[in-house]
């Protein structure tokens, strides 16, 4: 006691700042614990739109105030680097979401041949790979590939040169790829579906039926494809099939992290055609890549009407192969592939085109270019350097870089 009043004697547990017994008999008391113990824990608001703070305290006097954490990527894991291709920021010009798109690969590997030689090493999967002997796209009937080789079907003569790109494609998020179709009618363990395709799809693809796309997150009922009719337009599972109402979409689902076709391959003959309308396939304008006689054809070189390809130069006669790139995440090529056409200048070795040099192409009139030292030109990411100008300015040249994170 002090003057007859009551008063805590035990200063470290209660600050004498907040206590006080005067003569007057005036008197105040706080008995909890030292400064800070008066503010609770927790956050600066209720909501998330108002910029939450975390707000904590102790027993020795202090309060910390810190940013509440909105994004999770792991525990102990606090910062990511990565290509966003969104981004949520709000007014407080915090990052509070992010979506990043599927992950692409690329390879080019490029051969200056022996005399007789038909086998070249090339590691990847079998059927993503594109096949280039003196710049010309050759058809799969011209080789044969394993996982670690490419194998010609006619030798090569000394000097010539095989330019072999692969590429590969892996999914982020769990995602329900557009096919561009949808069910005209069902069996117990099969559907019709009226259009063609943008992609192919094989035997063991797991497919579910939707009236619009389902959502990354969404857990639809799916069924694996036992087999795939695209003349009848039939597709066949291996189990009964529920859900398949006339009218739906189908819907090809990619698990996290798998893998996936970077494209599909389409090959067709042409005899004094000036367009052709595919039964087996759709084109899906902007993921094309055309090549005529193993010569790309550049954005100026014809036109998409609906599913008809056409706007030629000439009629065609010869082989035409259209590489379908897929669809990522976003509904974009999976490849992000950039195409821009220029023309050349007559002496110029420089040319400016910002690019991935591990993933760039140039394409003059149509036949591949080769890459690298003693080849015919250098990449910088600025740009490309000829070992050799041109001696017009009307040679078409169609430059092209993709959205590379690492080798295929």
């Amino acid at each position: 006691m002090l003057g007859g009043e009551f008063v805590p004697t035990e200063t470290s547990v209660y600050d004498s700042s907040v206590w006080s017994a005067l003569q007057d008999g005036s008197v105040y008391i706080d008995l909890d614990s030292r400064t800070g113990q008066l503010t609770k824990a927790g956050t600066t608001s209720v909501s998330s739109a108002d910029g939450l703070l975390n707000v904590t305290n102790n027993t020795g006097g202090s309060m910390v105030v810190s940013l509440e954490k909105f994004l999770n990527f792991g525990s102990g894991v606090y910062s990511k680097t990565f290509n966003a291709a969104t981004l949520t920021i709000d007014v407080f010009g915090r990052v509070v979401g992010f979506t990043q798109p599927d992950s692409f690969y690329y390879t080019e590997a490029i051969f200056s041949a022996t005399a007789g030689q038909t086998s070249f090493a090339s590691t990847h999967t079998v059927g993503t790979a594109l096949v280039f002997r003196d710049g010309l796209l050759l058809d799969p009937s011209e080789y044969t590939e394993t996982s670690t080789t490419v194998v010609m079907v006619n030798a090569c003569t000394a000097g010539e040169i095989v330019i072999i790109i692969t590429m590969r494609a892996v999914s982020t998020d769990q995602y329900y790829e557009v096919l561009g179709t949808s069910i005209v009618s069902n069996t117990t363990n099969s559907i019709v579906f009226n259009d063609p395709t943008y992609q192919i799809i094989n035997v063991g693809d797991v497919l579910c039926f939707a009236s619009a796309q389902p959502d990354p997150t969404a857990s639809p009922t799916t069924f694996t494809v036992q087999s795939v009719n695209t003349t009848t337009k039939t597709i066949v599972f291996t189990t009964t099939i529920t859900g398949a109402t006339a009218g739906f979409g189908v819907y090809r689902k990619r698990a996290a992290g798998s893998t996936y076709a970077p494209f599909s391959r389409y090959t067709f003959d042409l005899t004094s055609s000036s367009s052709y309308t595919p039964t087996d396939f759709a084109f899906q304008n902007g993921f094309e890549s055309i090549y005529v006689n193993g010569v790309q054809f550049s954005e100026i070189d014809y036109d998409l009407t609906g599913n008809t390809i056409n706007g030629f130069p000439a009629a065609l006669t010869g082989r035409m192969s259209v590489i379908m790139y897929s669809g990522n995440n976003f509904g974009v090529p999976a490849s992000n592939v950039t195409n821009n056409v220029a023309y050349s200048i007559s002496g110029a070795l420089s040319y400016v085109f910002p690019n991935n040099p591990l993933a760039m192409e140039v394409y003059a009139n149509g036949a591949l270019l080769a890459k690298g030292s003693g080849n015919d030109y250098t990449a910088t990411s600025s740009g490309y350097n000829l070992t050799n100008a041109f001696n017009n300015n009307f040679t078409l040249l169609n430059q092209q870089t993709f959205a590379r994170i690492g080798a295929a």
